[in-house]
């Protein structure tokens, strides 16, 4: 039998034969309670999930899938961008911890740090978003746990060297990861091969999955719209009005984020669009990254 090409591996376990009348699909499964015929392994995972929250058959075969798709021995799912950043905090942090960010980091994800992780022990600290990677590597304390690197920042847009902040990271014993959501699929394979210059231990990559810009438009649903570019208008007032307010230099948002993309400089599909997320895939796989987060 030939190999499984990287292009039809997603369908492979559908049609491998000898499995017998099945759908081409995993089921949909609206399951919160799971069911067990013995009451004494109700708590026993080894029969597959106790609760519905740690995911039914669908995700299983999209975890099992991606990890496949990118060797890895496991690939977890979040149902958002904060929480792809909360859950690996609650589980790297601990009490007596801190976290080291820019000043310009998400709005929600502050509040987490500041609010619920203070409540737990752990100090968040915040560089200047137009630190240098020498004034951030010298911020960076014996009791630094994490450091969570937001590039370009939020509303501010600043830039810090992903790839040089990551590898330091990775060569402390860490696992420094390429947040690179916006990044053309040119500078995207640029910083893992300067990441990969710096280190030769492992690190990751973060990008948003491609399946987000595939929705088809439901408003009776409130769904997001097939395309993510169309909504940016509609927050271009409340960016104005903060860079007003804190005294800032106004700035074009989607061109700035453009910009550190690449995409004008590069060239290539537009910025979040199908093919945009499609193209980083590619480099993604062909790059063979340690880790891949999304």
């Amino acid at each position: 039998m030939p190999p499984i090409s990287d292009r039809t591996r997603l369908i492979a376990s559908a049609t491998r034969r000898g499995q017998g009348r099945r759908p081409a699909n995993p089921p949909v499964e609206r399951a919160p309670p799971m069911l067990s015929d013995d009451p004494a392994k109700m708590q026993d995972a080894t029969d597959g999930p106790v609760y519905g929250l740690d995911g039914t058959s669908a995700a299983r075969e999209l975890r099992a899938l991606l990890a496949q798709l990118e060797g890895a021995a496991e690939a977890f799912l979040v149902p958002s961008g904060l929480a792809a950043v909360t859950v690996p905090l609650t589980a790297l942090l601990r009490p007596g911890d801190a976290v080291l960010t820019t000043d310009a980091v998400y709005g929600p994800t502050r509040r987490f740090l500041t609010r619920h992780m203070a409540a737990r022990g752990i100090t968040a600290r915040f560089h200047p978003a137009a630190a240098s990677t020498d004034a951030i590597l010298k911020a960076l304390t014996p009791d630094t746990r994490l450091l969570l690197i937001e590039a370009p920042g939020s509303l501010t847009f600043d830039m810090a060297d992903v790839p040089a902040l990551a590898a330091a990271v990775s060569n402390a014993g860490g696992l420094g990861v390429l947040g690179a959501a916006a990044c053309s699929p040119e500078r995207l394979r640029s910083w893992i091969r300067e990441t990969r210059a710096l280190t030769d231990k492992p690190f990751g990559v973060d990008t948003l999955l491609p399946a987000s810009v595939r929705r088809g438009k439901a408003p009776e649903t409130g769904a997001a719209p097939a395309d993510p570019m169309a909504v940016f208008g509609e927050y271009q007032q409340f960016a104005r009005d903060f860079m007003a307010r804190e005294g800032l230099d106004e700035v074009d948002p989607i061109a700035a984020m453009r910009a550190a993309a690449g995409a004008e400089s590069e060239g290539g599909p537009p910025l979040f669009s199908k093919e945009f997320f499609e193209a980083q895939m590619e480099v993604v796989i062909e790059e063979k990254v340690p880790v891949y987060a999304a």
